[in-house]
């Protein structure tokens, strides 16, 4: 787990042929999971997920059968199956113990997040900043800047802070807080954002109702509203240091902020129609060359894209697969909220489809970890 957010770094290192570096961490860990395991007891559930995303992603492929006149390309397919993947090792390796999963990610995180600060306090001239990832067209590690997968990651690492401070105050949490909240604003990733502002609101709104049914006060549940001033001086300062500001920008016409909105209504429409083409398109999806070929590399709408491209099986499959993490989810009602910040991400990007950000949103579902408000026992 600790490991897994460094692969955003580690893959184009440590990559062997086309195995990446997080493929190979996920057969270690289904190796770990089974030999491990001396009793060799392995979870329903485990296996359950398991073969939900095999299912999964024999219904993707399905339409390279309807549509072969495209070519084959299942690199997609085994993107997001790779994603699928990850959480019934988890499921299996963590059965019958308990690790602080949520700390070591946390931990990891904002080592990720302090290198966005050096570059931000070195480098000149960087409108948004990722980390290594800050320098699009093929100058930094990868070929493209990934500022929305590298916000999705220091959005959930915030959200885990803010839910153990509002347990018990924390200096190490509030140091780790604001060091992702630095890093998140340093990516200007508006969906990543939104998604800490709605799980910030909606962690604060479950601890009061869980307080007031309790007949008790906790001053700790308040804690969001405490951070909104600093994260408020953390954006206006990167703001105007870097010459950027894509929240308010979004509202001006004749901006790129703006116009990048715009264009997403179009690819959402493209992608719509796309899929409701005929009863193949409608069922198994048009495949990844088609859709790249008619709407474009991603429709910035992880649901759109699973149904555009590998049609409304893969969705329900997928769907099913979600309503059994939360199902086996420790987190009691704050699985809920974690699940929301996972949707409203989704619904303007495909960051999810990334087999390290997805892997670590369907971790952080499972729980297996100690602070989830009320001492875990919520």
């Amino acid at each position: 787990m600790g490991i897994l957010p460094a692969s955003l770094i580690l893959n184009p290192i440590l990559s062997i042929g086309f195995l990446r570096f997080s493929d190979i961490l996920l057969l270690i860990c289904y190796f770990s999971s089974f030999f491990l395991n001396r009793d060799l007891k392995i979870k329903l559930s485990s296996i359950i997920l398991f073969i939900l995303a095999i299912l999964w992603f024999i219904s993707s492929c399905m339409n390279y059968f309807l549509f072969s006149e495209f070519g084959l390309d299942i690199s997609k397919n085994l993107r997001i199956l790779s994603t699928l993947l990850w959480a019934p090792a988890i499921v299996n390796l963590a059965y019958g113990k308990k690790y602080d999963l949520d700390g070591v990610f946390v931990f990891t995180s904002s080592i990720l997040a302090l290198s966005s600060i050096l570059i931000f306090f070195t480098v000149p001239n960087l409108h948004r900043i990722a980390g290594p990832f800050s320098y699009a067209g093929g100058d930094g590690l990868g070929t493209q800047a990934s500022y929305n997968e590298w916000g999705a990651l220091l959005c959930l690492a915030a959200a885990l802070c803010l839910n153990r401070l509002m347990d018990r105050l924390s200096l190490y949490y509030s140091f780790c807080l604001l060091i992702c909240l630095f890093g998140l604003v340093l990516t200007q990733s508006r969906s990543s954002l939104l998604a800490f502002v709605i799980m910030s609101v909606l962690l604060m709104f479950d601890r009061i109702v869980k307080n007031l049914r309790a007949k008790q006060f906790s001053f700790w549940s308040t804690t969001p509203i405490f951070y909104a001033l600093p994260v408020a001086f953390l954006y206006s300062y990167v703001s105007e240091k870097i010459k950027l500001d894509r929240i308010s920008d979004s509202f001006m016409t004749d901006t790129n902020s703006n116009d990048s909105i715009l264009t997403r209504f179009v690819y959402w429409k493209d992608s719509y129609d796309l899929w409701a083409e005929n009863f193949n398109t409608l069922f198994f999806g048009s495949g990844t060359l088609r859709f790249h070929a008619l709407v474009g590399l991603t429709s910035d709408n992880y649901f759109l894209d699973l149904l555009s491209i590998f049609g409304l099986i893969s969705l329900f499959l997928f769907i099913i697969y979600v309503c059994l993490l939360i199902y086996n989810s420790e987190r009691g009602s704050v699985k809920f909220i974690f699940l929301t910040g996972m949707l409203s991400i989704s619904l303007t990007g495909s960051t999810l489809a990334d087999p390290i950000i997805g892997a670590l949103y369907y971790i952080v579902l499972i729980g297996h970890s100690e602070g989830d408000g009320n001492n875990g026992k919520n």
